[in-house]
């Protein structure tokens, strides 16, 4: 009795190791990004939908230091796993930065797989915007740095003016004191010759 028990414990052991698991749609998500993160992507390749993950890339300076999976959102067949990446340059390890996008996954049979495409066609849309909203940044900063500039010109064209209308008031007074001068001097003169 006790080999029966033991034989069908063995052939289950067996059976459920030789079945794929029924991981959720995070833990699915988890294993994904894991395995690409440590550029293992014959294992990855496992975890999608199409089994074909040739095209999938990030930037050729860039690699995932980390990743977290956040808000699930699912239905009976699709599912959205919110994605923050963690991202370093190749050549710099300290300077990171989050990109936030939703891996895209789909239920094929019992089991949740990736839908690589679309993850990474969310993953580079979050790099343009983010891309798009440093070089928007960037130039209203440069904009706003060249009014300020613009603004202590002004300001010094306004105290060049004071400062030149200030001269030329003091100018126009010595000018009158000597007219004024020339007038009495002409005044004395023809006032001796009558």
């Amino acid at each position: 009795m006790k080999k029966g028990i033991w034989f069908f414990i063995w052939m289950v052991l067996l059976l459920t190791g030789c079945t794929e698991h029924n991981f959720s749609v995070k833990d699915t998500t988890e294993m994904f990004w894991k395995t690409v993160m440590e550029n293992d992507f014959q294992k990855a390749k496992e975890l999608t939908v199409y089994k074909n993950i040739d095209g999938f890339s990030l930037p050729d300076d860039m690699q995932i230091v980390s990743y977290k999976v956040g808000d699930i959102i699912e239905d009976d067949t699709n599912a959205k796993a919110e994605t923050t990446l963690k991202l370093s340059e190749k050549d710099d390890k300290n300077k990171t930065e989050d990109i936030v996008f939703n891996t895209i996954l789909l239920k094929i049979g019992e089991h949740w797989r990736v839908d690589a495409e679309k993850t990474l066609q969310n993953f580079y849309d979050e790099m343009a915007k983010k891309s798009a909203k440093e070089i928007t940044n960037t130039i209203f900063s440069a904009f706003m740095n060249g009014i300020s500039n613009v603004k202590e010109i002004e300001k010094a064209f306004k105290e060049g003016f004071k400062q030149m209308n200030e001269q030329m008031q003091k100018a126009l007074e010595q000018m009158q004191k000597e007219l004024e001068k020339v007038k009495k001097e002409e005044n004395v003169t023809k006032g001796t010759k009558i």
